[in-house]
Parts: C-alpha cells; structure tokens; sequence
C-alpha cells in the first residue's frame, strides 16, 4: 500500500499490532459471517418452520454444514465477483449460495428458500454483531498491548 492510500496509523507503524483484528473485521470475514448466518437460518426453516417447509434430512443438514465450512478464498473471490454486478453485498451472499446449492442434487430443491423471510439487515445485524464479538475475544486473548 501507498504511503498516500494510508488512511490512518493503523494502517502502518501499528499494522502489525492490529492484524488479527483487521483479518476479524475484514470484508471476506463479512462475508463468510453473512454466509454462515444464510446457511444456519436454512437449517433454521426447513428443521423448525413448520410443515410449509421441506424436511431436511440428518444427510441434508450434513451437506449444508460442510457447505458452510468450506466457505474460503475462492467462496469469497466470487461473492466479489457477484458483487461487481449486483451492487448489493448480501444480495451477492445470497445468489452464491442459491448457485451452490444449485450444483447438488440433494440441495438444489431448497435454493429458494435461501434468503426467505430475511432482510439484509436481519442479516447485517447479527453479522456485525458477531465480528464484535469475536473481536472481544481476540483482543482480551491478545498479548499485544493496543
């Protein structure tokens, strides 16, 4: 980065203190929380909504819990890349997983299902909060004195 782009110290001479913290509240981080929270609401309606949903299966859950845990660099690359098009950064999560779900055949069938009943807010708001918390906890895990 330039010494131009630098937006504050934070930036530079103490980069190196706050990296953890900047990796916890960076937009892939975001992204993966925003993604997480997509999967588990899912899990959510089609385990505890009521008959209008379809069941999941122990096999189904499974699926969608390995689904979320693979959610990496190149999940996040194309979040981006839906992004550049959508203009909409939960909207972006949410067509990634509706394309994920799409590719296998025991999930395609709740694809629309994805996002249901939601706001982005709803989905903002327990993001944010769960970036802060986990900030907490790298910061009083923390040997650095910030």
């Amino acid at each position: 980065m330039k010494i131009e782009q630098l937006i504050s110290p934070l930036d530079n001479r103490y980069n190196n203190k706050i990296v953890d913290l900047a990796n916890n509240f960076s937009e892939s981080n975001l992204n993966r929380v925003r993604f997480e929270i997509e999967i588990e609401w899912l899990i959510f309606l089609c385990s505890k909504g009521g008959k209008n949903f379809p069941a999941l299966s122990k096999a189904k859950i499974k699926d969608l819990q390995v689904l979320k845990s693979g959610f990496d660099e190149k999940s996040a690359k194309k979040i981006k890349s839906i992004e550049s098009k959508t203009n909409h950064d939960v909207k972006a999560v949410e067509y990634y997983i509706r394309d994920e779900l799409k590719k296998s055949t025991s999930l395609r069938k709740y694809e629309h299902l994805v996002h249901f009943a939601l706001t982005s807010e709803d989905v903002n708001s327990l993001s944010y909060a769960i970036l802060m918390r986990d900030a907490l906890i790298i910061y009083l895990n923390s040997s650095t004195n910030y």
